[in-house]
């Protein structure tokens, strides 16, 4: 009976730690997290669309627990990272995730009661990394393609980066945050983007 019960356990480890099993865990992840945020805008379209700022908590409570800000904040400043003092660091992170909550807010009513389908997942070289590809089809525009790139974190996926047709969120803000960093410095741009966050 031992060596029944140990080598099922072995089996159910082996299936759980599998790249297959792995894949298909933050497929489920992305479908499921995405699906129950565009019904519950299809449900609360109206009530959102009259008061805005609801959209903002809203983007908080479902959508801020998916995501990996610190390695996305540790990413999108790039070399500047190593440099940046820790308060720096902690500003700069603060300050970029209310910015991208405000951005994502205004353009989620558009996605009111869309569907999202998995078309494959990739596995990266790096071990707990992977990009589920999707396509979001919205219920009035044309559907788009959009990449998560997930990491595993405590044994949960979470997404640090995301493309939309092709568009990098965190190289288009590299980009920008780089060219102003060389041009005013660092601590300038923290300070204008805590400006306007305020």
């Amino acid at each position: 009976m031992k060596r029944l019960y140990s080598g099922f356990l072995v089996l159910v480890l082996g299936v759980l730690m599998s790249p297959a099993f792995a894949n298909a865990q933050a497929e489920n992840l992305v479908t499921s997290v995405n699906s129950r945020i565009f019904s519950i805008l299809q449900h609360r379209h109206a009530e959102l669309k009259a008061n805005p700022d609801l959209i903002s908590s809203f983007v908080e409570q479902e959508i801020i627990p998916f995501v990996d800000f610190n390695g996305m904040t540790k990413l999108t400043l790039g070399k500047h990272w190593k440099t940046a003092t820790e308060d720096q660091r902690a500003r700069f992170g603060q300050a970029y995730q209310q910015m991208l909550t405000r951005s994502y807010a205004n353009t989620m009513l558009a996605f009111a009661g869309a569907t999202i389908s998995v078309i494959r997942s990739v596995p990266s070289s790096r071990n707990g990394y992977l990009s589920v590809e999707t396509r979001v089809q919205p219920v009035a525009a044309e559907a788009k393609n959009a990449k998560f790139d997930l990491r595993l974190i405590n044994n949960e996926w979470k997404a640090y980066n995301v493309s939309v047709d092709g568009v990098d969120l965190i190289t288009n803000f590299r980009t920008n945050f780089t060219r102003e960093i060389s041009a005013s410095g660092l601590e300038a741009l923290i300070s204008r983007l805590e400006r306007e966050v305020a």
